[in-house]
């Protein structure tokens, strides 16, 4: 099943967007056959394929699975697990596309505190997730609110992968 996940993942990245779907739903199809729909295995391919969803433009079809993949990963692992903010992200990350800042501003704030929680403050994840949150202060330019954002996120980029690494640059895109 990994393999097959992970080459949908391949194809989602060079964007061969039919190609994923069809893996993915291969995926999830043999998953659901052989444990039933609800495994904690299931919630990561659901948001995968509604991140294949999402970069389709696809848009109801990515809230759909990013929600169904929520409320399982919630009944299953909790609502504090990190799978759990990282399907919060996603679904916000789906609200920011649509310029529907206010869902996803709450989305981030809660991925956030679920990262901070269960990985520790100073964790990549969090940096992702604090730079996403910047990213709609800064477009509705409220940069006071923006700045000490990205500032941590860079810190904690920093620290992790080295001043010189060029991901320390990323806080200024969105993931």
């Amino acid at each position: 099943m990994a393999s097959l996940s992970e080459l949908a993942r391949v194809y989602r990245e060079e964007g061969r967007l039919s190609e994923a779907e069809s893996l993915t739903r291969q995926a999830i199809q043999t998953l659901e056959k052989a444990v039933g729909s609800e495994h904690p295995d299931l919630p990561p391919l659901w948001n995968n394929l509604a991140d294949v969803y999402q970069a389709q433009h696809r848009y109801a079809e990515a809230e759909s699975h990013y929600r169904k993949a929520l409320a399982t990963n919630e009944k299953l692992l909790g609502p504090e697990h990190p799978d759990t903010g990282r399907i919060i992200n996603g679904l916000a990350t789906l609200y920011f596309e649509q310029k529907n800042y206010a869902k996803a501003e709450g989305l981030y704030r809660r991925a956030i505190a679920i990262k901070e929680k269960a990985l520790g403050p100073n964790h990549p994840a969090v940096a992702t997730t604090l730079n996403n949150l910047g990213q709609i202060f800064l477009l509705e330019r409220r940069y006071a609110d923006a700045e000490p954002l990205f500032q941590r996120a860079l810190r904690i980029r920093e620290t992790h992968l080295g001043k010189e690494h060029p991901d320390g640059s990323s806080s200024l895109s969105l993931k």
